[in-house]
C-alpha cells in the first residue's frame, strides 16, 4: 500500500483534479488557525470535508481501467437495489416507513442518485446495441421513482439539467431543439398525473409567497432555505476575504438568529456560501475552480466517461445551490467517489498533455 502513496507529490503535480481538491482541502486546514470555533470544532468541521482529501487517496487504488470499471458498476448495482428497495417500499411489499417516503435515504439524495443513475442508463441505451431492453427498463423505472415516488424538488431540478446536458451531448442542433420540445411535453404530462410531482410545485410557490410576506413560521422547507441563503449573505458581506474560519458558521449565524429572531441552523443549505463564511472568497473560488477544472479535463477522457464526468459536475454543482453536499456525508462521498474514478487515469504534463488510458 506504501507504494500507492510514494508517488503523491507526483500526482498533485500532474493530475489537475486531485491538485485543486487538496488545496480546497488545505484552504480548510489553513482555516482552522482563526475565527470564533475552537479547536474542536475546527476539527469536527474538517473531518466532514475529508472527501476532498479522499479524492487524493482513491486514485492510487484506480489506476487500473479495471478497477475503474467495477467500481462504476458497483455504484449503480447499489443505486439499482435501493430503487427496487424504494418500490418495495411504495408498494407495500417491505414492510419500511420513513418519513419522508419511500426511499432508504433522505429523498433529496435518493432522488439525486436516481436522476444520476437514470442519466448513466440513457447513455447506455445509445450505446448498448444488445441489452437495449435492460437500459430502457432501468430509466424508466428511475424516472417513474423520481417524479411519481418521491417529492424532492432537488431530484426533479438535477434530472432536468441532466436531461438537458443529454440531449446537448448526444444529438446535433436541430435534434436538439426537438429533445428539449420532448422533454418539455413529458415534464407537462407528468405534471397533470403526478401529485407528488404536481404538489411539490404547489409547495414551492407557496413557500416563496410565504418568504416574501416575511411569515413568521413557514409551512415549506423552501421558506426556510431562503431565509438561511438571506443571512448567509448578509454574513458574507462582512467578511469577503477571509471568512469567519473553519467550522465557524454555527457560532457566526447564532448571533444573527439572536438578533432577528429567527430559527438557528448549523448549515445554510448552500455549499457556496457555507465556504464563503468558513473561507471567504478563495473558498469559493476553489470550489467553483475544481468544477471548472473537472469540465476541463473531461474532454480528455474517453467519450463515455467524458459524458458522465460532466454529468458529475452538473449534478453536484446545481445540488450545492440548494444543499451543503461537499458537507453532507452521502453526496460528498459520491462526489469523492466519482471525482477519483473518472480522473485516476488523468495526466498533464506542460506541453505533453494525454488523455487517460
Amino acid at each position: 500500500m506504501g507504494k500507492k502513496f510514494k508517488n503523491g507529490p507526483l500526482l498533485l503535480r500532474t493530475n489537475p483534479v486531485a491538485c485543486v481538491a487538496f488545496l480546497l482541502f488545505a484552504g480548510l486546514v489553513l482555516g482552522m488557525t482563526y475565527g470564533p470555533a475552537n479547536k474542536d470544532e475546527a476539527l469536527g468541521w474538517l473531518v466532514k470535508y475529508r472527501e476532498l482529501l479522499l479524492v487524493v487517496v482513491l486514485i492510487p487504488f484506480l489506476a487500473e481501467e479495471r478497477a475503474r470499471a467495477w467500481a462504476m458498476y458497483a455504484f449503480f448495482a447499489g443505486v439499482f437495489v435501493s430503487l427496487l428497495i424504494s418500490f418495495g417500499m411504495g408498494l407495500g411489499v417491505l414492510p419500511f416507513k420513513q418519513a419522508w417516503g419511500p426511499s432508504i435515504l433522505s429523498r433529496i439524495t435518493h432522488s439525486a442518485f436516481v436522476a444520476y443513475f437514470a442519466f448513466w442508463a440513457a447513455h447506455r441505451f445509445f450505446s448498448d446495441d444488445n441489452k437495449k431492453w435492460l437500459w430502457l427498463l432501468a430509466l424508466i423505472l428511475g424516472v417513474y421513482n423520481i417524479f411519481f415516488m418521491i417529492a424532492s424538488r432537488t431530484g426533479y431540478v438535477i434530472f432536468v439539467l441532466l436531461a438537458l446536458l443529454f440531449i446537448y451531448q448526444r444529438f446535433s442542433w436541430r435534434y436538439r431543439l426537438i429533445g428539449v420540445g420532448l422533454l418539455v411535453a413529458m415534464l407537462a404530462v407528468f405534471l397533470s398525473l403526478s401529485g407528488k410531482f404536481s404538489g411539490r410545485i404547489s409547495e414551492t410557490g407557496a413557500g416563496y409567497q410565504e418568504y416574501g410576506a416575511n411569515a413568521e413560521q413557514y409551512t415549506d422547507g423552501l421558506g426556510y432555505r431562503l431565509e438561511f441563503m438571506e443571512n448567509a449573505w448578509n454574513l458574507i458581506r462582512q467578511k469577503p476575504i477571509l471568512g469567519y474560519g473553519t467550522g465557524s458558521f454555527p457560532k457566526v449565524y447564532a448571533s444573527v438568529a439572536r438578533l432577528t429572531g429567527r430559527v438557528p441552523t448549523d448549515n445554510p443549505h448552500n455549499e457556496y456560501m457555507l465556504l464563503a463564511i468558513q473561507l471567504g472568497l478563495p473558498g469559493v473560488m476553489l470550489f467553483v475552480g475544481l468544477f471548472g477544472v473537472m469540465w476541463r479535463y473531461a474532454r480528455m477522457l474517453p467519450e463515455h466517461d467524458t459524458w458522465l464526468a460532466q454529468g458529475l459536475v452538473v449534478t453536484m454543482g446545481s445540488g450545492c445551490f440548494v444543499n451543503s453536499w461537499l458537507l453532507d456525508a452521502h453526496e460528498g462521498h459520491f462526489f469523492a467517489y466519482f471525482t477519483a474514478v473518472f480522473f485516476a487515469s488523468l495526466v498533464v504534463r506542460p506541453g505533453k498533455n494525454r488523455s487517460p488510458a
